[in-house]
């Protein structure tokens, strides 16, 4: 039961919503709203995947096309009505999950806008790699490299 004052996110039919933190570097000054299609960077030290001889670090675009659901509150509201707020709420299948709790946890995480006029529709066909009844084992550093080939980049 819903009270009054609550309002479903809209979240598709095998997806699941996932808030993830955001700020003026990290999230396109403020500029993503509800409805966008943004890109999820994320840059990790090499070392990270294996040996001492890996060095340095890699940039990833690791979610192409990622629905944007809510925006956090703003902190504040210039003219333009945008604001910067310290979360997003993103549309993303139940697999990918732990991936994105990895990332969050072990890499630099940044968000690029897409061009409305370049958004894929929504919500996308769902991965038949990732059963929305299903959620992968325990995810790592060897996981997250398996996935996204930092150490090839």
């Amino acid at each position: 039961i819903l009270s009054q004052h609550s309002i479903p996110i809209p979240v598709p039919d095998g997806w699941v919503a996932m808030t993830l933190p955001t700020g003026e570097q990290q999230g396109v000054a403020g500029y993503i709203a509800q409805t966008d299609e943004i890109q999820i960077v994320a840059t990790a030290e090499l070392s990270q995947f294996g040996g001492s001889s890996k060095r340095g670090t890699a940039a990833v675009t690791v979610y192409p096309n990622v629905y944007v659901l809510k925006v956090g509150p703003q902190s504040f509201a210039p003219k333009a009505g945008q604001g910067l707020t310290s979360s997003i709420t993103v549309a993303v299948m139940p697999c990918d999950v732990p991936y994105m709790a990895w990332l969050l946890q072990n890499a630099t995480v940044k968000y690029t806008l897409i061009s409305h006029k370049n958004f894929v529709p929504f919500p996308p066909a769902t991965n038949p790699t990732c059963p929305s009844t299903t959620e992968p084992g325990v995810i790592g550093a060897p996981e997250v490299e398996a996935r996204w080939h930092f150490t090839k980049a």
